[in-house]
């Protein structure tokens, strides 16, 4: 008999939770739904609310998304030159559109930095105006809004790139190119001996180069009197011989007694070309004339100094040209065979200032009278080199220096022109 009412208490219990989840069916089943269909009504309204949240339009500022390159027109580029800045100049860019698409671009120019770019052809209207200081250079500044927009294809359709406001610009350095004749130095680059003869190299006559490049880069090649310094490869004198008499099957003494005329390297310069003289045409080679002499008793005499002489270009003697700015003596020092040291005296050495070939179109500032009447004008002159006129036979003379010759013994200081009309 006790067993019974225990029993009956346990399945009133049960009836009672049974009742319960059927109410709250009952309950979701009052608006016509399930507990599922609940969920799925949550999550499309979070969907719904992603998507509008993206389609919402904003404006994006992407610091340091875009690279400026400013280039050269192709007329400009004998004369300047774009000095390198320090850092890759960026600027940043105003992005307009829905959130998402703007967020993804904006992560894309972030990642890629320098993929979209305003890039500016300097034109010569741009340098007409610009100052140039002393080194050369100048500071040329344009509008953002002036320059043209590159890497629109990594651009998505919805997102517009807003143009730049007025005011932003962006500067460049800028330098002029400048040309200068170049001094050429062999004997130090000649390297071995041969046997029982002295080696002389020298650049063959007439070629002359000149330097032309960046204006700061060629100073830096300079020597003290501003002419750029080119230096030819090492040549080992015994192995060229050597080769040479084997290439072209000759007795070594005929080559020695012949000598010859080889073309050498030039030692590679960055920055600048190298270019003949009066050409546009690079040079990578230098023709070098090799003579060999048994040796001879060389002696070098005190030097001499004497006045210069001027050798006047034909409308110079008709106008009546007179110079001024002469020094008082050059000091011409040389060494000569030993026989002829008593010979070395102003009868059979000069010093000339030839301007015979100086046409009355390469005066540049020609001072006149007021007005332009009759009077006296003036015209300065610089670039010259003094030359020697030297009586002694070839082979007898000779100069310490292989960028020393009688065409070109020194360079001469700035003199003035002076005549009346």
């Amino acid at each position: 008999m006790s067993g019974g009412p225990n029993t009956t208490t346990q399945i009133g219990a049960s009836r009672t939770a049974a009742s319960l989840r059927r109410e709250e069916r009952r309950g979701f089943a009052i608006f016509g739904m399930s507990p599922l269909s609940h969920l799925v009504i949550l999550g499309l309204a979070a969907l719904i609310w992603w998507i509008a949240r993206g389609m919402v339009n904003q404006t994006l500022t992407v610091d340091n998304a875009a690279g400026v390159t400013f280039t050269l027109s192709e007329g400009l580029r004998s004369e300047w030159v774009i000095v390198p800045p320090r850092n890759p100049p960026t600027v940043s860019i105003d992005l307009s559109g829905p959130n998402a698409e703007v967020s993804r671009f904006a992560s894309t120019l972030t990642a890629n930095r320098g993929v979209f770019r305003y890039t500016y052809n300097i034109k010569p209207q741009d340098v007409a105006q610009l100052e140039v200081d002393r080194s050369l250079q100048a500071t040329l500044e344009v509008e953002l809004s002036e320059f043209k927009e590159e890497g629109e294809s990594l651009r998505p359709s919805e997102v517009r790139i807003l143009p730049p406001a007025p005011g932003r610009k962006q500067s460049v350095r800028l330098e002029k190119i400048v040309r200068s004749d170049a001094i050429i130095l062999v004997s130090e680059r000649i390297t071995g001996e041969v046997s029982g003869h002295s080696v002389t190299a020298r650049v063959q006559d007439g070629f002359e180069l000149e330097v032309s490049g960046p204006a700061s880069r060629v100073r830096e090649l300079s020597n003290e009197d501003g002419r750029p310094l080119l230096r030819i490869v090492s040549v080992n004198v015994s192995q060229l011989v050597a080769t040479k008499a084997q290439v072209e099957r000759r007795e070594r003494e005929v080559i020695l007694r012949e000598g010859f005329t080889e073309n050498i390297d030039l030692v590679a310069l960055d920055g600048v070309v190298i270019k003949r003289k009066g050409t546009d045409a690079p040079v990578s080679q230098v023709p070098l004339r090799f003579t060999f002499e048994t040796p001879r008793d060389w002696a070098q005499p005190p030097g001499i100094t004497m006045a210069p002489s001027v050798r006047l270009a034909p409308w110079m003697v008709e106008k009546g040209v007179r110079v001024e700015g002469l020094p008082a003596g050059v000091t011409v020092v040389m060494q000569v065979l030993r026989p002829l040291v008593p010979e070395f005296n102003e009868k059979n050495v000069g010093v000339v200032l030839d301007l015979s070939r100086v046409q009355f179109s390469d005066l540049k500032n020609v001072e006149a009278p007021e007005g332009g009447g009759p009077g006296v004008r003036r015209a300065r002159l610089s670039g010259m080199d003094y030359s020697l006129d030297v009586a002694f036979e070839k082979g007898t003379y000779r100069f310490a220096r292989s960028d020393v010759s009688e065409r070109r013994y020194l360079p001469a200081e700035e003199i003035r022109l002076v005549w009346e009309e």
